[in-house]
Parts: C-alpha cells; structure tokens; sequence
C-alpha cells in the first residue's frame, strides 16, 4: 500500500481503507439501521468515554479565509531534496504540473546510483512472537535474502511490449518506461549495493497484536503505525543516515495497523533532515513488508506478496520522492465515478485489479506511467503505453470536482464528545456537545478557526425539554432540530430571533426536523404509529410527506438547499444498511456510494451502506459510508472518499459528514483513541490541505 505526503503527515489513500475492510473481515451491517437521528445521539452517549478530550494541541495554521475557496490552482513547491532530482513540468486542462523525480535528465544520458540501507527488523511482540526479516523462511527463503535476490537489487533482463529496456533493476525499469521517448543511451536509476543493519523492536503490548488471515491461516504481526513511524524516524536520526541515502525499512509478514483497524502492507515518507549549513531537506524513507504467496488477503492480490510491497512503494518514491508531484484528480480505473487521488502515485491506481508479474521468481506490480496522469505523450513512455504490463489502455478520467481537503478539529473543554451536525455560509456551525449523560446543543457565531478565531458559543435549548438537540442552521441563523418533552415525547423545533416553534407532523408519534435553506423550509422525518419512519417537507405552513418507490423501509430527508433540492437517506426491505437520494420534490432518485469492484465479491456481496446528509447550493453532497472512519463528497456523480482525523495512524474509528456550505466547507465529526471531536473539513488547498489541527473553546 501507499501513503501520500500530507504537509508533515502520512495521508491514507482510499485502497488503504478498502484493504483495513478485508483484513477486518467486515462484511457490512446486519439488519435494519434506524433512520432516527435520535436513536444514534443516544448510541454516542452510551458510547464508552476516551480520557484526554481536553489536551488538544491549539496551534491553528496561519490561513484566513475559510468559508472562500481559494482563487487558483497553484502548486506551492515541494521540499527540498537532497538526492540528485530531475525537475520538468507538463500541462493539462490548462494546468501546470511541476514534476520532480529521482536521477537527472533523461536525456543526458547519466546514470544516477542512490545509495541504500537496509534496516532488517526483528519484531518481538509481548507475548513473545518473533517476526524477524532476517532469519524467518517465507517461501523457501528469507525476507532479507529474497529482496537481495531480486531485481530490486540483482539486475534482471526487463522486456516491456516487445522492447527490451535491458537487464537493470526495478526502479531503472521504472524510470526508463517512463521516460522512453526522452532518453538518450546510458541513462539509468539504480541502487547502490546496500548496507544492511539488523535490528530489534520490542513492540509494547498496546501497539502491536497478532493477526490471522482468516483464508490462509498466515499469521501477521500488526503493529500501531504512528508509534513504528516514530520508531523508525529515530533509528535514520540516532544512526545519521544521511538524506542522500535511501533507507529501506524491510519487515517479514508485519502490517502497520491503528485501533486494530487501518492497514498498510508498507508506505513511503520522509523526515526532515537538517544540513550542517542549517538547511532543512526531505529525507525519504521506505517501509514494506515482505509476504507469503499463500496470503490470501487483500482480495487474494497477486501484486502484493514478497517484492510486491516493496516494489510498488520504490515506483512511487522514485517517480515522486518528497510526496510533492500533483496532477489532475483521477477516478480509479476499477472503481469509476470514484474520484481518487489529485498525486502522482503511479501504484495505486491498478494494486487492486492488475495481477503483477513475476521476474527471476519474485513479483512485481503494474503501475501506471505518466501519460496516463499527464493525458498525452508529452513525456513519451515505453511503446507510448499508459501502464509498465499494460494495464491500462486510455488516460486517466478526471475529476473535475475534487478537493483537496485540510482538516480542524473542534472541541469543548472537558467534555467527552462534540459534533457538528451544519454549517452556514455566514461563519455559523451548530451542533451538540457531551459530558456524561447531559447533551447540550449550542450555536457557535463568527466561527473561522483558520484564522484563530474559534467564535462565541450560545446554548441551543427548547424550554422545558430533557434533551435538545440542534441539526441544522440557515443563513439567517435560524436553527432546526429536535427535542424531548417533560413525557420523553420527541418533537422537532424551529429557533427563529430567539423564539423556540414546536414542529410536530400530523398524526405522528414523533418528529425531527434536519435541515432548512434561505425561504425558511423545513425537512426532516416523523415517525408514523407503526413505528415506520417518513419524510416531510414543512413550507409556508404546510406539511408535505415525502417517501419514494424504492424506500420500502423507511426515509428520512436530511438537507434541503435554496432551489429545494433535497437529499437523505432510506432502508428498502431485504437489503441492510442506509441508501442515498437525492433530486427535487416528486422526483427523488436513489444512489450509493460505488461498489468495490473487482474486489473480493465474497467480502463485498452488496453494495456499501451509505447516508447523504447535506447539501449545498451547487449540489455538492457530504454523506457517510460504513468503512470504518471514511466518509465522502460528491457532485455530479462523482464521489470522493474522505478520511476525516486521518493525519497519521491516529485510530479513527468512525466519521459522519453532516454539513456543507456553498464554499464546500463539509461539517461533522470523528471518533478517534482520543474520543469524538466536532470536524470541519477545508477545501481548495494546493498540496494535500492545512496541518491537521485540534482546538478547544469554552463551554455556551
């Protein structure tokens, strides 16, 4: 697997998540989910209380602006590298593209050799369980002997469409595919013969656990993945690895996990390394482990087992060693309608659906060449291919719609969770906090964390009611949501210039009201004496039920904008888990967040349970999906997966998008280790979005 440069982050890639599901064995929810807000505000209440909610870091980046999109798609440059770089540019859609990639100029006709090495680690678990790269036998040889054997390392003849491009090594195949039309004789990208370096981790009983692939009874070790990061940056500082060299951290059958979740089978980073001048540059880095082919998880993947890890992180790192190389935002060539990725991470695309090959009796991945990301032959690659195996046959789709997105994280003083549940175009969030089992829901005005100010809470509560809960806020600052009475009867409300309106549907036994735009409508759900669950519409007076064909189980409406388009969320008899609508009154029409495919239809037998939750004036939908802490926007028909609190291996465990203004500014929440903390999500930013950040206020 991958990760991407998130600023001085580890950013996850969508395949990331899909793997976490398969080695999780999760196979979707069973049995109905209520459509009732209520139902999970008293789930989260119930919900076991994380220590530490107060001790959020207050740095703020030093942006302003937050609810403007910024005015231009300039790319800021990447850091500076210490490895001798190739830097060039292309164009597409009128955009310009820097591009910087490890060696000099193909067509020089120079041969750039980076010096490696190797870190062998031998994992030792508190129970006792050894993982070690230099001693355990996989396949009839050791981790460490077989990438030494390999054309990793061990130069192996390479013939790609019928053109041999000579006996070399991985990442001299890489880039001389690439760079094919461009190159003159004698230009090449090796590794130097490395050094290796054995070495021991004591692995404490909280960060690491033993897990069992449950088709091939292959044990792992899978271990916290911030803590190993952590680790390893340590060892490059203490051992003085210098930043013109590439450390290969090599693992036997060890995956990098969080909260017992999120999975990599490796990743390429860097650190920042200072120069005895003072100078900051990147100082990349490689993690991967090395797998048995008897492995039958991710989706029985033929790329990734022995070389197959280490070989897709050193493609991408030598086509982008500092995370630092944007392109057109593209939609996964198996996955279409799924926007993907705005970098050049040229493994990513085909690790799911392309069967790798092997050379000198290890495997290699397919990974997409750079006409594929650039859209034309300006860089002409090997027999003008889109991928090394062929793979992929046209250029990237794009995606014209995709953000990039930075991330603030909001909570109250001593509390154990906060949400925000909407978002307004006039510097307003509502939402609700947690302490124990009292709910207090609140308005926060002249709200722009960016710009460090955090703004003023005020009290959202219906007079005389045991719980209120506020769900939406219109530009005018008028709040819906609902409350219970003094009997725990549950009604909706409207909080219009400090007056409280009882919202109540026509006969129901109860009723929530969710969203509401500029003309004062109101949408939301009632429950009927059933116990079946509809939508409705509440304009100039008059109710209006709403319900569709294909919700034969339930449907609640969950956003409406100024041209009464609305979107929420159904359950249909003999499926499990919530559907998608969205479309103008008396004519809603279902979607869902698109199914994996060609994953393991065995672990995927139904389509993904998603919600859309809001929506703003451009149509932009925010919504959730039940990959465990990812959630998703999407606009005209494409969607893009989001990792909300994903700016390390910080465990997220759950996510919920339920709010997006007319900036794309998307409100809602994360769970994490640490407890559940109000999100808001920012948009538009060059590289990979602003610092992740966690601020506290006040308690209203």
């Amino acid at each position: 697997m991958s990760t991407e440069l998130a600023q001085s982050h580890i950013c996850r890639c969508l395949r990331s998540l899909i793997v976490l599901m398969l080695f999780v064995g999760w196979s979707g929810p069973a049995g109905a989910d209520s459509l009732r807000r209520l139902d999970h505000v008293r789930a989260l209440m119930a919900a076991p209380k994380a220590p530490g909610m107060h001790a959020f870091a207050g740095q703020a980046p030093a942006r302003g602006g937050l609810f403007h999109r910024p005015p231009s798609r300039a790319f800021a440059p990447g850091p500076p590298l210490a490895m001798p770089t190739f830097n060039t540019a292309y164009v597409r859609d009128g955009v310009s593209f820097p591009l910087t990639v490890i060696g000099t100029d193909p067509a020089q006709g120079l041969t750039t050799t980076i010096q490696t090495v190797i870190f062998a680690w031998r994992v030792r678990l508190a129970d006792g369980t050894v993982f070690d790269a230099a001693s355990d036998v996989i396949d009839g040889v050791t981790p460490l002997q077989g990438v030494l054997a390999s054309p990793i390392f061990t130069p192996a003849p390479w013939t790609i469409g019928g053109v041999s491009l000579g006996i070399t090594q991985w990442s001299d195949t890489i880039m001389r595919a690439n760079f094919f039309g461009r190159m003159t004789a004698g230009y090449h990208v090796v590794l130097g013969p490395p050094t290796v370096i054995p070495m021991t981790l004591d692995v404490p009983a909280d960060l690491g656990f033993l897990f069992t692939d449950p088709k091939s009874g292959v044990v792992l070790a899978a271990i916290d993945g911030d803590w190993l990061n952590d680790q390893l940056v340590q060892v490059m500082q203490s051992r003085g690895i210098p930043p013109t060299t590439l450390p290969i951290h090599l693992f036997s059958q060890v995956i990098t996990a969080a909260y017992g979740h999120e999975v990599f089978a490796g990743y390429h980073f860097f650190y920042p390394f200072t120069t005895p001048s003072g100078t900051t540059v990147a100082a990349p880095f490689i993690e991967a482990g090395y797998f048995s082919k008897a492995l039958k998880i991710p989706n029985d993947n033929p790329q990734g087992f022995n070389t197959g890890g280490l070989a897709h992180e050193i493609a991408e790192w030598v086509m982008d060693p500092a995370g630092s190389n944007f392109t057109t935002p593209w939609q996964h060539p198996g996955q279409p309608g799924l926007c993907f990725s705005s970098v050049v991470e040229v493994g990513d695309p085909l690790e799911s659906i392309a069967p790798g090959l092997d050379v000198a009796g290890y495997r290699f991945p397919d990974v997409a060449l750079l006409p594929w990301f650039t859209g034309s032959q300006v860089l002409p690659s090997i027999n003008h291919q889109y991928s090394l195996l062929g793979g992929l046959t046209s250029a990237s789709s794009v995606c014209p719609n995709y953000a990039n997105f930075g991330q603030i994280g909001i909570g109250f003083t001593g509390v154990d969770a906060t949400v925000f549940t909407g978002i307004n175009n006039q510097h307003q969030v509502v939402g609700f906090l947690t302490v124990g089992n009292v709910l207090i829901s609140f308005i926060i005005s002249n709200f722009d964390p960016v710009a460090g100010n955090l703004g003023t809470a005020d009290q959202v509560l219906v007079p005389g009611s045991l719980l209120t809960v506020a769900t939406g806020v219109n530009d005018a600052g008028n709040v819906v949501g609902f409350y219970l009475d003094g009997q725990a009867q549950e009604h909706g409300f409207l909080l219009q210039g400090g007056a409280y309106t009882t919202i109540d549907f026509p006969g129901a036994i109860a009723t929530e009201a969710n969203g509401t735009n500029k003309h004062g409508d109101i949408v939301g759900d009632y429950t009927d004496g059933a116990g079946v669950v509809h939508g409705f519409t509440l304009m100039n007076g008059r109710f209006q039920d709403v319900d569709a064909p294909f919700a034969t189980a339930g449907l609640s409406v969950r956003g409406i904008n100024d041209s009464r388009i609305v979107v929420g969320e159904y359950l249909a008899q003999g499926t499990a888990g919530f559907r998608s609508f969205s479309g103008p009154l008396g004519n809603l029409q279902p979607f869902n967040f698109p199914q994996v495919s060609p994953l393991d239809v065995a672990n995927f037998p139904a389509p993904f349970a998603s919600s859309a939750h809001g929506l703003n004036n451009s149509r932009e939908i925010a919504g959730d999906v039940n990959l465990i802490g990812a959630a998703w926007v999407a606009k005209a028909g494409l969607f893009q997966l989001v990792a909300p609190g994903f700016t390390a291996f910080d465990g997220v465990q759950s996510a919920q998008l339920n709010g997006v203004n007319d900036a794309g500014f998307v409100a809602g929440a994360v769970t994490d280790r640490t407890g559940t903390f109000a999100i808001v999500l920012l948009p538009g930013n060059a590289a990979f979005g602003l610092p992740f950040s966690r601020q506290t206020m006040a308690l209203p």
